[in-house]
């Protein structure tokens, strides 16, 4: 599995993370679970990819963020995001 994502700045003080789940081939995958975790504090976020194969976090505070990826078929993926 494949997670393509760009980290944006919404405010000064906060920003977005925002991406596409496909596969290894480019193959689009909705319906992935992303969680999101603050590495710091352990908070976290999920959501799950639309049927545009989109996922979104938005007015995230800043800081070093954890990003697992779950489709059963396909297994977790984990990345990092600042």
């Amino acid at each position: 599995m494949l997670l393509s994502s760009y980290v944006n700045s919404q405010t000064s003080s906060t920003g977005a993370l925002t991406g596409v789940t496909l596969d290894a081939s480019g193959v689009v995958l909705p319906g992935v679970v992303i969680r999101l975790v603050k590495q710091q504090t352990n908070e976290f976020q999920s959501g799950t990819s639309d049927e545009q194969v989109r996922f979104s976090f938005l007015l995230l505070s800043p800081g070093l963020y954890q990003v697992e990826a779950h489709h059963p078929p396909s297994g977790i993926l984990q990345a990092r995001a600042a």
